[in-house]
């Protein structure tokens, strides 16, 4: 692979994380990764679920070791990044099922609220 092909594979492809910038107006750079990669996630989970025409809750399921293998944050940044999401109030995290397992729910309209608020701010 030549230099060329390297690059374009780095901006190309499955393994892209998309990350809007103004998230990190609202966030550090570590809860906005975080965050983004939790949105992708939730989204994937919904679209399946819309695919077999099951009804979507909004929780989900996303272990240590998924974040781990995807964005490569250690475990205790992890810890560190979600508790500051869920007081930002961004994410809400609950155990579920037996043995309990940690599950995932974006806030979006918090989300937006803090949007329109920024850009208010900014304009």
């Amino acid at each position: 692979m030549n230099k060329n092909e390297f690059y374009g594979s780095l901006l190309s492809g499955e393994d892209r994380l998309s990350l809007h910038r103004v998230l990190l107006w609202l966030m550090s750079p570590a809860e906005a990764v975080l965050f983004s990669e939790l949105c992708q996630e939730a989204s994937d989970l919904e679209q399946i679920a819309k695919r077999e025409k099951q009804e979507w809750s909004g929780w989900f399921r996303y272990s240590l070791d998924n974040v781990k293998s995807k964005i490569n944050f250690p475990h205790d940044l992890q810890a560190r990044t979600i508790k500051k999401l869920k007081e930002l109030g961004y994410v809400d995290v609950t155990l579920m099922g037996n043995p309990a397992k940690r599950h995932f729910k974006i806030d979006y309209s918090r989300l937006s609220q803090d949007v329109v608020n920024l850009t208010d701010y900014r304009a």
